[in-house]
């Protein structure tokens, strides 16, 4: 998976920093760089590329091919329940060609397929909002026609898609809301990927040099497969089923018990402590798919936070609340930036009286006490009141 990389991510010292500042300041170098930007989007350039790339690859003994795709449809998820990615089924004539195979209880479908790690791309329509992945799988062309006839051949192709994904990849793509996107068939910039086969003779040189002695003091370019390649040998056992996913899914959450300062609590008096009970609960959910907070429905029943989402994303969400809070002054904001539904519950506190009643008690026990009557000694020079004397 691909990172975006950051001006901190370059390492760059202050020196270069301010050189660089500066030959962009000035007309030439922005001019020499406009030219070899447009240089690198010519056509004409990247076929002559693409040629040199296979030229010297075939020394190495692989046979390369660029796949570009061909735009199909595009799939929207969520990765890891915080992040927004797409999936573009695409089609190459070098890929293979789908094929079916006699099962017990119908048919065995190979799907040969190509795929390509994920790129960050910017959204056009937020272009400084936050970057999202770009995925593309690519078929035969007879695939998507297969899938273009059959909405269970379209199915198949889209779980296909997925587990490939997430068995190279690992993204913990959200299955459940991954739906297509209506008369868009690709997204982001299209990008050739290089399909490498391992040839079966080794090494080879290029079309355009004849080849080398055998006495070359020049090290032969190492080849990363082994000859000759193995034979592509599938599985005789039937795969099980896969499981249905979910009816929706369970958004990320987190919980935080908010509190504020209050000198009160830190007087020298005995009834002066903080609470251990916060002011507030304070909880975050991800909603990578939604764009609002009306297309959610919240709820506060009892102790318990209730969440349900139908579009454009199924979500469904219930935690148990450790406190009781008062939902009539709760607010609830959604940050469009994040994809996040922040979520803000007083807690209802109630008055503590067993410090009080404590105190209480304590006095009236020494009230009662024949022990708290001060007791005088007889040699005290302090006199009697006149009517105890008289007494």
């Amino acid at each position: 998976m691909t990172d975006h990389l950051g001006l901190e991510d370059l390492n760059l010292t202050g020196e270069e920093a301010e050189r660089l500042t500066n030959a962009f300041k000035e007309d030439g170098f922005r001019t020499l760089f406009a030219e070899y930007v447009a240089e690198l989007n010519d056509p004409e350039q990247r076929a002559i590329y693409e040629a040199e790339v296979i030229a010297m690859e075939r020394q190495r003994g692989v046979e390369a091919r660029f796949l570009h795709p061909t735009p199909g449809w595009v799939l929207r998820t969520s990765q890891a329940g915080s992040r927004r990615c797409y999936i573009n089924i695409c089609s190459n004539r070098l890929i293979g060609r789908p094929e079916s195979r006699p099962a017990p209880g119908g048919s065995c479908w190979f799907l040969p397929h190509s795929l390509a790690p994920g790129r960050e791309e910017l959204s056009r329509k937020e272009p400084r909002g936050p970057r999202r992945l770009v995925y593309d799988v690519v078929f035969h062309p007879s695939t998507l026609r297969l899938a273009g006839r059959m909405t269970q051949f379209r199915r198949l192709v889209n779980d296909t898609a997925l587990e490939a994904i997430e068995k190279n990849f690992s993204p913990q793509l959200d299955r459940t809301n991954a739906v297509p996107l209506n008369r868009i068939k690709y997204k982001g910039v299209p990008q050739a990927t290089l399909l490498r086969t391992p040839l079966a003779a080794g090494a080879r040189p290029s079309p355009e040099e004849p080849g080398e002695p055998d006495d070359s003091p020049l090290p032969p370019f190492p080849s990363p497969y082994t000859y000759p390649p193995p034979s592509p040998q599938y599985e005789a056992l039937r795969p099980p089923p896969p499981k249905p996913p979910p009816l929706a899914t369970t958004p990320q959450w987190t919980l935080r018990h908010r509190s504020y300062v209050d000198l009160q609590d830190y007087r020298n008096a005995r009834d002066s402590a903080p609470s251990p009970i916060p002011r507030e609960l304070v909880m975050t959910i991800e909603l990578p798919l939604l764009s609002s907070a009306a297309q959610a429905q919240l709820e506060i029943r009892g102790q318990e936070l209730q969440l349900d989402s139908q579009r454009p994303a199924a979500y469904r969400l219930r935690v148990p609340l450790p406190y009781a809070v008062d939902e009539s002054r709760g607010r609830a904001t959604f940050n469009k930036a994040k994809k996040q539904l922040v979520v803000v519950l007083p807690v209802l506190r109630k008055p503590d009286t067993g410090l009080a009643f404590s105190v209480q008690a304590e006095q009236e026990q020494i009230e009662k006490t024949p022990e708290n009557e001060e007791q005088l000694p007889e040699n005290s020079g302090i006199s009697p009141d006149k009517d105890d004397a008289e007494k």
